[in-house]
């Protein structure tokens, strides 16, 4: 109950739902880690707003949890069986993953086993750790803003994943020096660190994870140099778009650079991106290693899938102060979700960046 003077005294119930209501005209500012999402793609789209972040990213002390490695459910969906759990069992809050608000693991619901091993080190919650570039970069770095605090705690991961050339990379960008402890089995631990999410995909992006993200600054000078982030070298078996030869043999004689990510360094990629002065390509993974950089001064345009979300795109460009239009760059022609049954509009490419086409 809650009671003001010279007022009378109404359950708690409705003042958490006048709060609720009453917060809901106050213009959130995007440095707080709150966005609107908005696009430039052709046509209107309907303004979202995006989940509030933490204004104070926290750290919980828990004890006496059993961490679960994640594997696959019974029937291969989601949510995967793994997580934190307390003495019961019971999955720990905070301690997965959303995407777009859909938890992505759940706890087995069943007690440590009898012969857990148990960690009386004290640790650090990292995660759930990612073979997949982008979602290494945007999930299982997630957590990483904490480092900061506790440089030396070993960072416990409950997801296998062989650890690659670019992981590494990215956590000596952002001055991660914690050993890495990968859990194979349900191990108990006496004393264990949780920061909550600083990024959630399509909702979240605290402004001090955001901060902790944009670690590199560029060595070089600001260029004069137009840069295509191209797809058009990447293995058959990822998303690659039919029409974009063409359309790099139009930037090429118009003086673009054509830029293969995948072939550099995650250094030499900030290197290009981060010194150039205009940013074009075809919305993918490569444009979220925009987020270590410390500033983008570079106008950024994206050309995106029919129906495809955008949201994480708009929530980082709205957080960072990206100058970014998002562009759909054509017709859908099949069921497939990717650029494959995409019929790309190669004169709207090349007219938005202001390029003539070779006859």
């Amino acid at each position: 109950m809650f009671r003001l003077r010279g007022m009378l005294t109404f359950p708690s119930g409705i003042w958490r739902a006048a709060l609720r209501w009453l917060g809901r005209g106050k213009a959130a500012r995007p440095h707080e880690g709150t966005a609107l999402a908005s696009s430039g793609a052709a046509g209107p789209r309907k303004r979202r707003r995006i989940r509030r972040a933490p204004l104070r990213p926290t750290i919980l002390l828990l004890t006496d949890v059993t961490g679960h490695p994640v594997r696959p459910s019974s029937n291969g969906g989601r949510p995967s069986v793994g997580g934190l759990a307390d003495r019961k069992g019971r999955m720990i809050a905070g301690s997965g993953y959303a995407r777009r608000g859909t938890e992505q693991v759940a706890t087995p619901g069943t007690p440590a086993p009898a012969d857990a091993p148990v960690i009386e080190q004290e640790c650090l919650f990292g995660g759930y750790f990612k073979s997949h570039y982008g979602h290494f970069l945007l999930e299982s770095v997630a957590r990483l803003w904490a480092t900061r605090a506790y440089p030396d705690l070993p960072i416990i991961w409950l997801r296998q994943r062989p650890m690659t050339s670019y992981h590494r990379e990215i956590l000596d960008i952002l001055g991660v020096r914690n050993p890495h402890l990968f859990i194979e089995r349900p191990t108990v631990f006496r004393r264990l660190r949780m920061p909550t999410v600083g990024f959630e995909l399509a909702d979240v992006l605290a402004a001090r994870h955001c901060r902790f993200l944009g670690a590199y600054r560029p060595t070089g000078p600001r260029s004069s140099e137009k840069v295509w982030v191209s797809r058009s070298r990447l293995d058959p078996k990822l998303s690659k778009i039919d029409q974009e030869p063409e359309i790099e043999e139009h930037l090429t004689a118009a003086g673009w650079r054509i830029f293969h990510p995948q072939e550099h360094s995650v250094r030499a990629q900030l290197e290009v991106l981060g010194t150039a002065a205009e940013l074009a390509g075809f919305m993918g993974s490569a444009f979220h290693t925009l987020l270590l950089l410390e500033t983008v001064p570079a106008p950024v345009t994206m050309f995106g899938r029919p129906q495809a979300r955008f949201q994480q795109f708009e929530l980082v460009a709205r957080v960072k102060g990206l100058d970014q239009r998002i562009i759909v760059a054509g017709e859908k022609t099949g069921d497939d979700k990717r650029f494959r049954d995409i019929n790309v509009d190669v004169a709207l490419v090349c007219d938005t960046l202001g390029v003539s086409r070779r006859r």
